[in-house]
């Protein structure tokens, strides 16, 4: 599957073991949810690849990838039908209690998850709340106002956007991402604007330079065979520029700020205040 950055961002989840069991793709359709569901799966099921990689060859990736794994379910309303019974939640509710045939988990995909009734959404709540730990629940849904708040409140939400707005994104993201490693670095003094950026985008942003300041932390700690080779010349630098205790403080300014971005912050004032507090003791 072409990478994108939901997919990376789900690699990076996967790698620090810190992937949710419950998950809703948003956006609209065909802008690679499903394809996205299908490459998790393939991913969690393959013992071949690297963790956060499918190898894409064993038995395990070529059935996930036509949904066929016996560890794979794929809920979609019927043709012609109105919505996804709750009858059928109440069924793949109960698949989900049985251990795994062959994977190491089970994964259950939900297609057009915003076509269930209210019944069928709170049929699943308690199951979103408290999932089996060998079970990973993939909504997708168009229509985001169509989920409940009470299913919302316990999913990582991954929005996806068309193709060819995600090509244009990418140029200029391209261009604010090389101007936030230069305030990194301290080559500039001034921060990019992310303003203009939706909230998913810039947690995308920040997720960077939080990974960024770790590699600089993992260098200063002398652990320069855990960090990634094609930046360790920049991490060098900024262990130089940064004392330890400081590394760390950005990175925990910078992790409060993007789990506070889906609130309801003042997203241009508290970017603002975002870069004072980052500026203070900058040594």
């Amino acid at each position: 599957m072409t990478s994108s950055k939901e997919t990376d961002a789900l690699k990076r989840a996967i790698g620090r073991s810190q992937l949710a069991h419950a998950l809703l793709f948003t956006g609209a359709r065909d802008s690679g949810q499903k394809e996205a569901a299908l490459w998790l799966a393939q991913t969690l099921f393959c013992r071949e690849g690297a963790r956060g990689e499918a190898c894409g060859a064993c038995i395990d990736c070529r059935q996930a990838l036509k949904g066929s794994h016996a560890d794979l379910f794929i809920l979609a309303p019927e043709k012609d039908a109105q919505g996804i019974k709750v009858e059928e939640v109440r069924s793949l509710i109960t698949r989900a209690g049985f251990k795994p045939l062959r994977a190491p988990c089970k994964v259950f995909i939900i297609e057009e998850a915003d076509r269930m009734n209210e019944i069928a959404q709170n049929a699943l709540l308690k199951t979103l709340e408290e999932p089996p730990g060998h079970a990973y629940f993939v909504l997708i849904a168009s229509a985001l106002e169509k989920i409940l708040v009470t299913i919302r409140s316990r999913v990582q939400t991954h929005p996806f956007l068309p193709r060819a707005v995600e090509t244009a994104l990418d140029e200029e993201e391209a261009v604010l991402n090389r101007e936030l490693l230069n305030y990194a670095e301290g080559f500039s003094t001034t921060p990019p604007d992310l303003t203009k950026l939706s909230r998913d985008r810039i947690a995308v942003m920040l997720d960077t330079l939080i990974e960024f300041y770790r590699g600089a932390f993992l260098m200063k700690a002398g652990a320069e065979d855990l960090t990634d080779s094609a930046r360790r010349s920049q991490w060098r630098k900024a262990a130089r520029r940064f004392r330890s205790s400081e590394l760390e403080r950005r990175i925990e300014l910078l992790g409060e700020f993007r789990e506070n971005l889906s609130g309801t912050i003042h997203t241009k004032l508290a970017l603002s205040v975002l870069w004072d507090r980052l500026n203070e003791n900058n040594q």
